[in-house]
């Protein structure tokens, strides 16, 4: 099981934009999707799709993450290598 963070999603009408706050920080910038689980008896729990694009390269590559989606992905228990 994850950890507990606060999650706060709002929504502006039915084809409005999304506002998604994690633990207080604006996330919606580096997500493609999200998908909530919210079912009596059971522990609420949130899938977070991030943007990643779809690319076809074979090389070498220095490889290198936004400074929003490294942050997100520090607060949700990711260690960035050294």
């Amino acid at each position: 099981m994850g950890q507990s963070h606060h999650l706060k999603v709002a929504t502006t009408g039915l084809f409005g934009h999304a506002s998604v706050e994690l633990d207080g920080e604006q996330i919606q910038s580096v997500l493609a999707g999200i998908s909530l689980h919210l079912r009596g008896g059971d522990p609420n729990s949130a899938t977070l799709e991030l943007l990643v694009p779809t690319v076809d390269a074979d090389g070498e590559f220095e490889v290198m993450l936004p400074e929003a989606t490294q942050a997100l992905l520090k607060r949700l228990g990711w260690t960035p290598p050294t």
